[in-house]
């Protein structure tokens, strides 16, 4: 059995150059928070001189993504929302090997 916790924390500075009428320079910040964790568990049965190794991973994925609103080019600032996403899996394997 093992199991697998990840935590972190992403800032993006994001500059874009737009010239449509005038050159311009938009600047924005945004932050991204993520936690992931994946529980396994794994077993071994002999048969006849080959071993299977069924196992079942379960998993998720928590990510929080922040507003963004890009400043230094006008009416052309650039909007992004932010929002939530939540991500589940399970995932059956089976291995073999044989002595």
């Amino acid at each position: 059995m093992g199991t697998t916790l990840q935590v972190g924390h992403n800032n993006q500075q994001v500059t874009r150059t737009l010239s449509v009428t005038t050159p311009v320079e938009a600047q924005g910040d945004r932050s991204v928070t993520f936690l992931s964790n994946v529980l396994d568990y794994t077993y071994d049965v002999q048969v006849s001189g080959v071993t299977l190794e069924p196992s079942f991973s379960v998993g998720t994925s928590l990510m929080s993504f922040g507003d963004m609103t890009e400043r230094g080019a006008g009416p052309q600032n650039a909007e992004i929302h932010g929002g939530d996403e939540t991500h589940l899996w399970a995932e059956p394997a089976l291995g073999a090997r044989y002595r």
